[in-house]
């Protein structure tokens, strides 16, 4: 399977996929490691492990003759993972730690793990999970991984699972939780400029979102220095000195710049000067004027795309080559066409690289108005970055699709490959973690959010609204390049061919697809792409499901397209402040710059109900029926499950 072909939802609903994964050779661990945060395994004593109707802690039969934990399970209805509760108090924040186990499965079982969050209340905030592609684990296997804890995290837990809908035996043995052994980690992202810097000043301020991993705890709670420097070509040519405590997310400093390819090298030190960690960040600058030349794309101090200088909201799809879940192999130019009577203006193909004849195809989407994200995936593509790279309709650069965090100093030295090649496009990285978010953001100069919470009957988009929630806070800024990525898919696309157990599964209804597209503009999206075209017609189903499908899709791909005016408006969005009875609702006030004004509001479940204000004398209608006047300027939202309102002039 292909870097960028990545199987995209979240363990704990159902389908197991490789997120920070590494299976390990089988020599790399023949114990768990020092200061093992869970204790060896005891049938005659599981305290602390919550076993449930599923798990057993058996006497022998572990990978090195040891005591082994076992999940069976013979009705794929029923699920009840084991898990084991951490000492919140043992896991400092903003530290690397690793986790694992050893693993072994029937055929078809999928053995899993993961460590989840929960707040003091218990609300489960995130979670870090470890599975295979290949749902088979007859042999003994070492999965590995690594997390940082939210801070606002109150509980902790490492969860082994069967997945829902499976049966089978998994036995895991060996399991770990532990501080990574490693010098402390200088994480930066650029806040202020995003992308290339364009400017005919002598001096620009910069700002950079900040998090140090595994500070010694001699240093935390003192103010230690800082210093800034930028060179080229290994030579320096500006520097700026400050301070850096440890609880500041946020530094910034003015340095020169100068045209061309750079690198700002941030270094902290201990009060008596000696290094702790430092960190180099690539930037790109070029004359103010170049923004607005043929072919270039930007990024404004609102977070908006810019092609040739003027706003552009992409709205698009993601796109695959001939795939081992798909009935016959895709027709490209078909694809193409549909797409271009539809109202999408941009894809991302995985197998663009690909591509036999690249000029042939993006001459056709310059020609229908189509932008293209093109995906580097592995560093040998970076010299195919010509086929590409001067052609009108390229968009963005697409680094890192889900990437573990084992991989983020590798694609850290792509992108500054990237950026000496070419400074007129963005690059792009896409995440479905909502912790770590600093050290991903590293990455790219758009943030992609890719949160799937649809999988069965029942589910709720409440995942959603968790996630972006989550990423926003640790991003803590409302300007950021934010790309969606709502789920257009079938989770059971990538579970299962068997047709009895392909119904367990569902796609996201037309609602809940607005829904999720609403949650993503309330919380800032300045793009998106949806996930997928090519799971419209991945499933059992084949064609009758594209067919059924693909008028919906459209549907809210429409919506987008009318709304772009008002999204990528001057004015900011302001926020909508319900008052209800239970449930949870979003709202966001949007204006378009000629005056115009519409009101998002989404509901990821019900049944639920809510009054708002609107602005004085302002009358819009409601779209989607579930908004009735107050009197004055008050309005009532109310639905019974997962909705979507559109209120405009």
């Amino acid at each position: 399977m292909r870097e960028f072909d990545s199987m995209r939802m979240l363990l704990r609903y159902g389908f197991v996929l490789l997120l920070t994964l590494t299976v390990l050779p089988l020599r790399a661990l023949d114990a768990p490691p020092p200061r093992n945060l869970i204790p060896e395994l005891n049938f005659q004593n599981p305290a602390g492990w919550s076993l449930g109707s599923e798990g057993t802690i058996q006497s022998v039969g572990g990978k090195f003759a040891d005591q082994v934990l076992e999940i069976r399970r013979s009705n794929g209805s029923l699920y009840q993972p084991v898990s084991y509760q951490l000492n919140r108090k043992q896991l400092r924040n903003n530290t690397v730690y690793t986790f694992g186990a050893w693993v072994q499965g029937t055929q078809d079982s999928n053995p899993s793990l993961a460590i989840e969050f929960h707040d003091e209340a218990g609300k489960y905030l995130s979670g870090v999970y470890l599975g295979d592609h290949n749902p088979s684990m007859t042999e003994w296997h070492l999965f590995s991984g690594e997390f940082t804890t939210p801070e606002n995290a109150g509980h902790a837990k490492l969860t082994l699972f069967l997945p829902q809908n499976r049966v089978g035996i998994n036995r895991f043995c060996g399991m770990f939780v532990a501080q990574a052994e490693r010098p402390p980690e200088l994480w930066l992202y650029w806040k202020s400029p995003r992308g290339t810097l364009f400017t005919d000043a002598e001096k620009t301020e910069m700002t950079f979102g900040i998090q140090m991993l595994g500070l010694p705890e001699n240093l935390t709670g003192k103010t230690l220095p800082l210093r800034a420097s930028i060179e080229q070509s290994g030579t320096e040519y500006g520097s700026s000195s400050g301070n850096w405590r440890p609880t500041a997310r946020e530094i910034a400093f003015t340095l020169p710049v100068h045209p061309g390819y750079s690198e700002v090298r941030v270094e902290i030190t201990t009060p008596d000067g000696r290094p702790v960690a430092v960190r180099k960040m690539p930037l790109t600058a070029a004359p103010a004027s170049e923004a607005s030349r043929p072919g270039t794309v930007s990024i404004d101090a609102k977070g908006r795309i810019r092609v040739d200088g003027k706003k552009f909201l992409p709205i698009g799809l993601y796109m695959n080559s001939v795939d081992d879940r798909l009935k016959q192999p895709r027709n490209l130019e078909e694809d193409l066409q549909i797409i271009a009577q539809s109202p999408f203006n941009c894809i991302l193909d995985y197998s663009a690289m690909s591509w036999k004849e690249p000029e042939k195809i993006m001459e056709f989407c310059e020609a229908n108005g189509i932008k293209v994200i093109a995906p580097l995936g592995a560093d040998q593509n970076i010299p195919l970055m010509g086929r590409f790279q001067n052609s009108p309709p390229l968009l963005a650069w697409y680094i890192a699709d889900e990437p573990p965090g084992s991989e983020l100093e590798n694609i850290l030295k792509r992108k500054a490959e990237l950026l000496k090649r070419d400074f007129r496009h963005p690059v792009l990285a896409v995440f479905c973690r909502d912790n770590d978010v600093v050290r991903f953001a590293s990455l790219c100069d758009l943030y992609g959010m890719d949160h799937y919470s649809i999988t069965n009957p029942g589910d709720t988009l409440d995942g959603v609204v968790s996630g972006l929630e989550n990423t926003l806070r640790a991003l803590g800024t409302p300007t950021l390049p934010l790309v969606g990525v709502p789920q257009f898919h079938n989770i059971g696309n990538y579970a299962t061919r068997n047709p009895e157990e392909y119904a367990k599964y569902r796609a996201p209804t037309e609602t809940e697809m607005r829904a999720s597209v609403w949650l993503d503009a309330i919380s800032g999206a300045k793009a998106f792409l949806g996930y997928s075209y090519f799971d419209l017609f991945s499933g059992v189903n084949g064609k009758a499901e594209f067919d059924r499908r693909w008028p919906e899709v459209c549907r809210v791909g429409a919506d987008l397209r009318n709304l772009s005016d008002y999204l990528l408006g001057d004015v900011p969005m302001r926020k909508i402040v319900f008052r209800g009875d239970g449930g949870i609702l979003r709202g966001g006030l949007f204006s378009a710059d000629d005056g115009r004004r519409c009101v998002l509001i989404a509901a990821p479940h019900g049944p639920v109900k809510g009054s708002f204000t609107l602005p004085v004398g302002w009358k819009p209608k409601s779209c989607y029926g579930h908004v009735r006047p107050l009197g004055g300027n008050r309005w009532e939202f109310s639905a019974d499950g997962a909705a979507a309102e559109l209120l405009i002039d």
